[in-house]
């Protein structure tokens, strides 16, 4: 007897984003119409949302017109082994049906675009949470589908977006090749709010404190403020983030990417500034959690990290920052996952030279040696010693008491000029950066050892005092490459061509990592 032929099964296909950690990957949505008891099937580790999606999906294509296939429909997620969640694969998974029954075909836009959106019972496209696809299609130069009531940002204005309040909606662009003209109509918010910060205006004198800052912000040199309560370290730590340079489009969409995965829309070009209470726990600080969230050095990332009265945190906290400072990434290893997270942040720390804060005054403190010992001891030399810069706050603050001893006191003087608000403040600043990237082609924080011999050698040839005070220094290794670098943004500040020795004499006063009394 001649075997009966079975039935050929009929296919279809569509793309759409899966988070996977602090990423999106791509995923196909593969479906087959298959001969044999009506089911429906979703294969490729869907988690509940996803499974549930069989219902909305089916009610959403009845609802809109067409008959749901009355045979075996099986959808694959491809790749199989990446956990898929979200209701975003609503869309997707519906129009891969339509397509495997025949009702739809796919044109020139539709078969490369990406499809996320939650379908309801009538056939509605809603989403919550797509801010990650969008800049990662933005990034890749994709075309995606998203729903109408979505708000594009400014700085996403060059998607190649389509948006469509139904799935009726989504399968006309189908049949009628509308993308185009959809993606003309697509509006942008142009409505992004500035984050309001502090401005130097607000600080009464304390022209060296400021000018101290002013050199950190234009080296992006990390910085550790010392004195007693009341002498404005918090107020100026906050106000520091207002002298730095607006971020540029690629850094907006690297600092909203990583917000996004906290739920938040993040997508001005002021810079992120952070600042935890020392009660963090270290995934808090660094990252961690089911599913995995960036911490505050992910959150800080192109920003600055700002940590109040550092010798509250608890011990071995700080010393976990170490790997960040220097290579502005961390690799964290947990049970689920490894990640990789960027950590590219200024750091400004503050904190009292004792308990009650009055260390030196006898009038005043009241600690004992061993109480001092005690405040100090959470903070360990090889943390500190990855501090560029440290500068102690005094009750009073004299005008560049420091810098008057070092170096003509006229020039100090001049100083007070550039230090009257931030916004004078933050001229210089992208002033002397732009000249540090058109020079060397990074900033002087980021300066190698190769590029930091490179400038000795050149200050040695234009002085000959500058071999003296560098023998007076005595520093090595990782204290060197530090103090070069600062003097070379003090250099900069004076469009001097070469390091100064007075330059040098003050970076080595700014790096000697100690407790001031």
């Amino acid at each position: 007897m001649k075997q009966k032929r079975p039935s050929r099964a009929a296919n279809g296909m569509t793309s759409t984003y899966v988070k996977e950690g602090l990423h999106v990957r791509e995923v196909e949505v593969e479906v087959s119409i298959l001969p044999g008891m009506p089911s429906f099937q979703i294969v490729g580790l869907p988690e509940k949302a996803v499974k549930e999606s069989r219902e909305r999906v089916k009610a959403a294509i009845i609802n809109s017109g067409y008959a749901f296939p009355a045979r075996r429909v099986l959808v694959n997620l491809s790749p199989a082994d990446l956990p898929k969640s979200g209701g975003y694969f609503d869309l997707p998974i519906a129009l891969a049906i339509l397509v495997a029954a025949g009702y739809i075909q796919h044109n020139k836009h539709t078969a490369s675009a990406v499809w996320v959106g939650e379908l309801s019972l009538h056939g509605k496209i809603t989403g919550s949470g797509l801010l990650p696809f969008l800049i990662t299609a933005y990034q890749l130069k994709k075309s995606i589908v998203i729903p109408k009531e979505m708000v594009l940002p400014r700085s996403l204005s060059g998607l190649h977006a389509c948006k469509v309040e139904s799935l009726r909606d989504a399968i006309e662009v189908f049949k009628r090749n509308i993308w185009e003209e959809s993606h003309k109509i697509t509006t942008y918010d142009t409505t992004e709010p500035d984050e309001l910060s502090a401005d130097f205006a607000m600080v009464e004198g304390r022209q060296w404190e400021k000018w101290t800052c002013l050199i950190a912000a234009a080296g992006k040199h990390h910085l550790l403020l010392q004195g007693p309560p009341g002498v404005g370290k918090t107020l100026m730590a906050q106000c520091f983030s207002s002298i730095l340079p607006p971020l540029d489009p690629e850094k907006i969409l690297e600092v909203a990417m990583i917000y996004s995965w906290h739920g938040e829309v993040r997508l001005n070009d002021s810079v992120p500034l952070r600042s935890p209470h020392h009660h963090v726990t270290p995934g808090g600080l660094l990252g961690g959690g089911i599913p995995f969230t960036p911490g505050e050095v992910s959150l800080a990332h192109h920003g600055v990290l700002f940590l109040d009265e550092i010798t509250e945190y608890r011990r071995g906290m700080l010393d976990q920052l170490r790997e960040a400072l220097v290579h502005g990434e961390i690799n964290l290893s947990r049970v689920h996952n490894k990640v990789k997270l960027a950590t590219n942040f200024q750091l400004i720390a503050a904190m009292n030279p004792c308990p009650c804060g009055y260390h030196g005054d006898n009038s005043r403190c009241i600690c004992g040696h061993l109480d001092i010992k005690k405040h100090q001891k959470n903070i360990s030399g090889p943390f500190l010693d990855r501090l560029d810069m440290h500068i102690f706050f005094k009750k009073t603050s004299d005008a560049f008491p420091e810098y008057s001893e070092l170096c003509n006191k006229n020039l100090a003087e001049t100083m007070a000029d550039d230090l009257g608000c931030s916004q004078n403040m933050r001229r210089i600043v992208c002033e002397l950066q732009v000249k540090q990237i058109k020079r060397q082609g990074v900033l002087n924080a980021d300066l190698s050892w190769s590029q930091c011999q490179d400038y000795v050698r050149a200050a040695r040839c234009a002085n000959d005092k500058f071999t003296q005070i560098e023998a007076n220094i005595e520093s090595q290794g990782r204290s060197w490459q530090k103090t070069i670098r600062v003097a070379r943004t003090i250099s900069d500040y004076y469009n001097s061509p070469s390091i100064r020795p007075v330059d040098l004499a003050l970076a080595a006063k700014y790096g000697g990592h100690r407790f001031y009394a």
